[in-house]
């Protein structure tokens, strides 16, 4: 969904309304980054992450393919880096837990999904 939003309708849109492509790709990537300040207090790895998949969208004739491939395995190994992470520290959740009962859970707002 996030592609379609920043990618699909809002780059487009920009350019639409006179921002060079450069522009609506700077903008979106913004846009992007602020998006995920709840989840992250630095939000630069968004940031370059939404101006690469805007100019992958704009080299691709404005397709979204490619750029969703690749978020939605950046979003696979931020959730897998978290879990593994915060396995590791002291106190976490998972600490005193066996394997068996260590529950991970994905956040979509506003539903929550464990597995």
């Amino acid at each position: 969904h996030e592609e379609a939003i920043f990618r699909g309708w809002a780059m487009p849109a920009l350019r639409e309304y006179g921002c060079s492509d450069g522009v609506a790709n700077l903008s979106q990537s913004l846009l992007f980054a602020a998006a995920h300040l709840g989840n992250n207090s630095q939000p630069w790895p968004q940031f370059f992450l939404g101006f690469h998949l805007g100019r992958i969208t704009q080299k691709n004739s404005w397709t979204l393919g490619e750029s969703i491939f690749i978020h939605t395995w950046w979003d696979v190994a931020a959730f897998l880096a978290a879990y593994h992470l915060s396995k590791k520290q002291p106190g976490s959740v998972h600490e005193n837990q066996p394997l068996s009962a260590r529950r991970a859970k994905l956040q979509f707002p506003p539903l929550i999904f464990s597995f």
